[in-house]
C-alpha cells in the first residue's frame, strides 16, 4: 500500500509540475531542446584505433606468457634436479630454499604484471574514450545539439528476459529516431584521422 501512495504523489507532483510550466505560443523564439544519441560500445568496438590498443596489449600480454613459460621451465628443471639429490645433504637444502625463493618470485611477478596489463589496458581505453567523447562533442556542436545520450540497444532475446531490471539496466535512451544517431559518423570521423 506504502508503496502506490508513493507512486501516486510522484504522479501528483508531475502533474502540478507540469501545470507550472508555462506553454510555449508559436511567438515564442526559444530553440527546442534538440539532442543526439550515440553508441559508445559500438564506436569503442569500431575504432581502429582500439584495434591497435588491443594487439599491442596482446603481443605484450603473450610476450610474458613466453617469459613465464621459460621462467617455469627453468624452475622445473631445478626441481628435476632436486629429485635427484640426497634429502640430507647441504646441496639439496640449498636448491630447495633457492626453488621456493623462485617460486614465490615467479608468483609474485605474475601477479604485478597481471595488474599493469590491467592498469594498462584501462588507461589506454579511457584515452580513446577521451577521443571518441571530442568528436561526439564536435558532431553534437556542428549539429546545434544541446545534448548527447548513450545509446545501448537491447540485446537479441530481451523480451524473453524475466526480469526487466536486467533489460534495463544502463539504459538512459529507450528510443530514439535514427536521424539522431550519431555513432556511425562519429565512427567515421574518427577513423578518418588516422593513417590508412
Amino acid at each position: 500500500m506504502k508503496k502506490h501512495l508513493g507512486v501516486l504523489s510522484l504522479l501528483a507532483a508531475a502533474a502540478a509540475g507540469a501545470a507550472a510550466v508555462p506553454a510555449l505560443s508559436q511567438d515564442d523564439k526559444r530553440t527546442p531542446f534538440q539532442t543526439g544519441v550515440v553508441d559508445m560500445a559500438r564506436v569503442l568496438a569500431e575504432y581502429r584505433k582500439a584495434e591497435q590498443v588491443e594487439a599491442a596489449l596482446k603481443s605484450r600480454s603473450e610476450a610474458l606468457d613466453k617469459e613465464f613459460k621459460e621462467t617455469i621451465g627453468a624452475a622445473r628443471a631445478k626441481q628435476e634436479k632436486l629429485a635427484t639429490l640426497n634429502r640430507d645433504s647441504e646441496e639439496f637444502v640449498k636448491l630447495e630454499r633457492e626453488i621456493t625463493a623462485e617460486l614465490a618470485r615467479i608468483d609474485a611477478d605474475g601477479k604485478w604484471n597481471q595488474k599493469r596489463l590491467e592498469r594498462d589496458r584501462d588507461q589506454r581505453l579511457c584515452a580513446l574514450y577521451a577521443e571518441a567523447n571530442a568528436e561526439v562533442r564536435l558532431q553534437a556542436e556542428s549539429k546545434g545539439l544541446a545534448a548527447v545520450f548513450n545509446l545501448r540497444p537491447l540485446l537479441p532475446g530481451w523480451e524473453r528476459s524475466s526480469d526487466p531490471d536486467a533489460v534495463l539496466a544502463g539504459r538512459t535512451v529507450l528510443w530514439a529516431d535514427a536521424s539522431v544517431d550519431l555513432t556511425q559518423p562519429v565512427i567515421e570521423a574518427l577513423n578518418a584521422k588516422l593513417p590508412k
